[in-house]
């Protein structure tokens, strides 16, 4: 039995850094595509849905996401952090903001 995944180009340099990261937005886009394809809602606005304001944070090669939820006090300092370990490879980008 094959596989029932479309076929997936991966860099044959395991340096080329570019490459992989096509392939991570392929990889997001096909499971994007495959939730829509469902019913379900995918949203690059996640203020949209969730009432927070999300900004991106560029951390040397790593893209942050900081979402504030609606009556966010200034001066409160508590935080809530959550690694997505999958997203080293999938499951980053739209999704996870």
């Amino acid at each position: 039995m094959g596989s029932v995944a479309p076929h997936m180009d991966w860099p044959e340099d395991e340096s080329d850094i570019r490459g992989w990261r096509r392939l991570v937005e392929d990889l997001d886009m096909l499971a994007v595509d495959a939730y829509t394809s469902m019913g379900a809602e995918v949203s690059v606005d996640a203020s949209a849905v969730l009432g927070c304001q999300v900004s991106n944070i560029d951390l040397d090669e790593a893209l942050i996401y900081e979402a504030t939820p609606p009556g966010h006090e200034r001066g409160d300092d508590r935080l809530y952090l959550h690694m997505h370990g999958g997203a080293w490879q999938q499951g980053g980008g739209v999704r996870a903001r």
